[in-house]
């Protein structure tokens, strides 16, 4: 059904339909089309629905709409390219929907006025940069399915105390949570695979981290310039292991 496409005077979005799924109950059946959301035309407008049956939306998007406070998105969308929502600076919370299973580089970086995200449990990967700079966030709920969260995802999230997914991931990237200072404690995955270089650099209210008894690749300065870190659970073998990994001055103890 083609009932998403408004009347020009009436939609602020420019989109276009992507292919045709026909229903499988026969040939009579009509077909049903999807929207891919090319970009956000109007300039006035504090809150914002993207329309039902939006699968896609691109890169860039939304970028620079500091108009913008709240976004609600469809239960249809699936991907959000990269940079879709950088620098709408007047954003404060978003939910993303839970068919949503591809989120771009950069998708919400720079939204400074960001405080709260809810991730869909069916989120496999946040990509790099996704909420770097995002300087209010406090807290990201949801994504238990989270497998790996890549390089810069969250740094620079100065005021970040709450991450609900962290015990799940298997895979951080290089200074996935670097500039985090509001961290106090982090609980990583015991099926956590691999963390990149200086992966908590300069959580500066860090004091206790529990890691996994092993890993296959360990980054070098993982916690360079947290100064009140003082306690790591579990990681005897993996300092051996990996020299470079760990500050000299943490209590390594086993479980």
């Amino acid at each position: 059904m083609q009932a998403l496409r408004l009347g020009d005077a009436l939609n602020p979005f420019n989109d276009r339909e992507a292919a045709a799924t026909r229903s499988s109950c026969g040939a009579g059946s009509g077909a049903r089309f999807s929207l891919i959301l090319e970009r956000y035309c109007s300039n006035d407008r504090q809150h914002v629905t993207v329309p039902e049956g939006t699968t896609q939306i691109l890169p860039s998007a939304f970028m620079g709409h500091g108009e913008i406070e709240t976004i609600t998105l469809p239960e249809s969308l699936e991907s959000i390219g990269g940079k879709a929502f950088a620098q709408c600076s007047s954003l404060r919370e978003i939910v993303l929907p839970p068919a949503l299973f591809e989120l771009g580089q950069g998708a919400f970086c720079g939204c400074v006025s960001l405080e709260r995200v809810v991730l869909p449990d069916w989120l496999f990967r946040i990509g790099a940069s996704a909420f770097a700079q995002c300087d209010s966030l406090r807290s990201v709920l949801g994504g238990m399915r989270v497998g790996t969260v890549e390089s810069d995802a969250f740094c620079g999230c100065g005021r970040l105390t709450e991450v609900s997914f962290l015990s799940g991931v298997k895979e951080l990237g290089r200074g996935a949570f670097a500039g985090c200072s509001a961290l106090e404690e982090v609980t990583l995955s015991r099926s956590m695979d691999r963390i990149g270089d200086e992966a908590f650099r300069s959580c500066r209210r860090l004091t206790r981290v529990r890691m996994p008894d092993h890993v296959a690749s360990l980054g070098k300065g993982l916690f360079t310039g947290c100064f009140d870190l003082d306690a790591i659970e579990g990681m005897q073998p993996l300092a051996e292991a990996f020299p470079g990994a760990l500050p000299h001055k943490a209590t390594l103890s086993d479980r």
